[in-house]
Order: structure tokens, then C-alpha cells, then sequence
């Protein structure tokens, strides 16, 4: 049995072991996204992993097998987690050194780098600060926002602090800075789509936009901004590049704003680089507009339709 649970980077499995004529259900969950040597991009999918699989090692009283490709780095990371955890909710003093130590005493290397070892302390201190957030299914109906408004306001706070790897200003390259409307939001590079351009007007593939993932799909959508006058050409390769079938508008036409230009046509083909649009349909559905564009390339034989919803009221 195969189920995806909590987020799309882990894998649950339960296999049936079968051994002496006696037949056991085992759990198996499987961090798929965690690079060797190296840590997670968040922390909250792994302290998720760890909240669901103590709710399965209770109901058992043989020891919790942990594994990753050498048992020591990934490996110590998580059962230094999985234990300091407890230690947070129950005493009034934590210590992530002395634990890792006393690990390395049974067996070497255990959390194996200098990376690991503070991702290690930031997951203990999105784990102290942010406390329970599950709401579960059942009490969604009966969820009061103006009685948790509090609560809330105190999560949203603390996302800023637990986002650590996103570039500082004064490292935007200039190539970066003339390609996004707000150089402080860049995409995390590895997460960032890659273009392919044959216009010498686009001599980068740098685009201010980034793959995110739902719940039980990987890479499900692509996050971006508005296009500038200078990068209308990379917005359209990016959606003939990655075959994005529908587009999602969220904001309005500003005809203040110059930078926020109309990067599409009502009427006449519109030709950017080596594509040509065409609107094929439209049509006002009230609170949205539902357009389709059919994109030729001049060095590709395929022909893509594309589908764009406009939301005209999200100011």
C-alpha cells in the first residue's frame, strides 16, 4: 500500500512483512527531497514528518529504524530532532550539542555537517515558536478567524523568520535587478525555472519566477510576476518552454504604472521574439475574463493553445 501524506516530498508506504508463517504491518515514510550532504530547503515538512510518525511509534514498542544512505548524517538529523522535540515540550532546558554528542558516541558522524547541524537548531525553533498549526478537517466549519485572529497574525509573523535562504538585496546580480520589478523578491535559484531563448534581445535565462509545489503534485505550479516591457519575450517562453496550459491572472492593468504593462493582444497577432500570439477566444465571465491564445514558434513545428483566467476585482 503507496499513499502520499502530509506533503508531496514524502512517501508513506505500508508494507506487510511476512516471516515464520507470521504476517506484520510495517510503516515506511520516505523524505524524498533531502540532498546528501546537504538539508531541506524547509524546515516544516520534516518536522511534519516527525509529528505523524510519533503518532504511529506509540501504538509500537520496538525502536524506531532511521536510515538514509550512510546512516549518519541525514539519519542523526532526524533523530536529534525527532528526540529534541520531546526535550522542548517537557523541560526548560534544550541542548542540541550535547545530543549530537552523545549520538557519536553509538556511532560517528552523526549529523554529519556544519549545514546540518543548524538546520538541525532550525527546525527546534520552528517547532518551539510556531507550536501546533494543524487544524484538522473536521473542525474547519467551527474555526473562528475572528476568535484566532491573534494566533494567526503571530503564524504569519513568524514565516518571515524561518525563510533563511532567500537572496539579500545587495547580492542581485544586474542582469537579475533589470528583470524583476522588485529586485528584494528573487526566486530561490534552485527553484527557479530555466528559459531558452533564441532572441539575441534576451541574452540570459533568467527569470523572476519559481516552481512551487501542492500538497500531491511536485513542481504543480509556477509562481511569477507580472511582466515588465522587458520581459514580455521571457514570460511567453517560459509558458511555451514549460507547456503551461492555463495561465491565472491576479491583478489589474495599472495605467499608472508603466511597468506594468499589457503583455498580450485583443486583435492582430502579436509577434515577441521568435513566437507569434493570437487571441482565439474571449470571453467576460463577470468577476474574471476567460481569453485563449494559440502561441506558434518559427523554429518549432508545435502549436500550443493556451487558456488565461483574469481576475478584474484582487486590487
Amino acid at each position: 500500500m503507496e499513499e502520499k501524506d502530509i506533503h508531496v516530498n514524502i512517501q508513506t508506504h505500508q508494507p506487510a512483512i511476512k516471516a515464520a508463517g507470521v504476517t506484520r504491518q510495517g510503516n515506511n515514510w520516505h523524505f524524498e527531497t533531502w540532498p546528501d550532504m546537504d538539508v531541506p530547503h524547509q524546515a516544516t515538512p520534516l518536522i511534519g514528518l516527525a509529528n505523524k510518525v510519533k503518532l504511529y511509534q506509540v501504538t509500537y514498542d520496538g525502536p524506531l529504524l532511521v536510515h538514509c544512505s550512510a546512516g549518519v548524517g541525514r539519519t542523526g538529523t532526524f533523530i536529534g530532532l525527532y528526540s529534541l522535540m520531546d526535550v522542548i515540550q517537557t523541560r526548560l532546558r534544550i541542548d542540541a550539542f550535547g545530543y549530537v554528542e552523545q549520538m557519536r558516541q553509538s556511532r560517528i558522524m552523526m549529523v554529519q555537517t556544519a549545514a546540518q547541524f543548524r538546520f538541525l537548531h532550525e527546525c527546534l525553533l520552528e517547532f518551539y515558536l510556531s507550536g501546533d498549526t494543524v487544524i484538522s478537517a473536521k473542525d474547519i466549519a467551527s474555526f473562528s478567524i475572528h476568535d484566532n485572529r491573534e494566533k494567526l497574525v503571530r503564524e504569519y509573523s513568524l514565516l518571515a523568520k524561518f525563510d533563511k535562504r532567500l537572496k539579500k538585496a545587495n547580492e542581485v546580480l544586474p542582469e537579475e535587478a533589470d528583470k524583476s520589478r522588485f529586485p528584494s523578491l528573487l526566486p530561490v535559484e534552485s527553484k527557479r525555472p530555466f528559459i531558452e531563448s533564441q532572441s539575441n534581445s534576451q541574452p540570459n535565462n533568467f527569470i523572476n519566477a519559481c516552481f512551487t509545489s501542492s500538497l500531491t503534485k511536485k513542481e504543480a505550479f509556477i509562481a511569477t510576476q507580472s511582466p515588465l516591457p522587458a520581459t514580455v519575450e521571457d514570460f511567453w517562453s517560459l509558458i511555451y518552454g514549460w507547456k503551461c496550459p492555463l495561465i491565472v491572472m491576479l491583478n489589474p492593468l495599472n495605467p499608472k504604472d508603466e511597468s506594468c504593462c499589457k503583455y498580450w493582444t485583443d486583435s492582430c497577432p502579436f509577434e515577441v521574439g521568435h513566437m507569434t500570439l493570437e487571441l482565439t477566444f474571449q470571453e467576460n465571465k463577470g468577476f474574471y475574463v476567460h481569453r485563449m491564445f494559440k502561441i506558434s514558434h518559427i523554429y518549432e513545428k508545435r502549436v500550443m493553445k493556451v487558456h488565461r483566467m483574469h481576475l478584474k476585482s484582487w486590487d
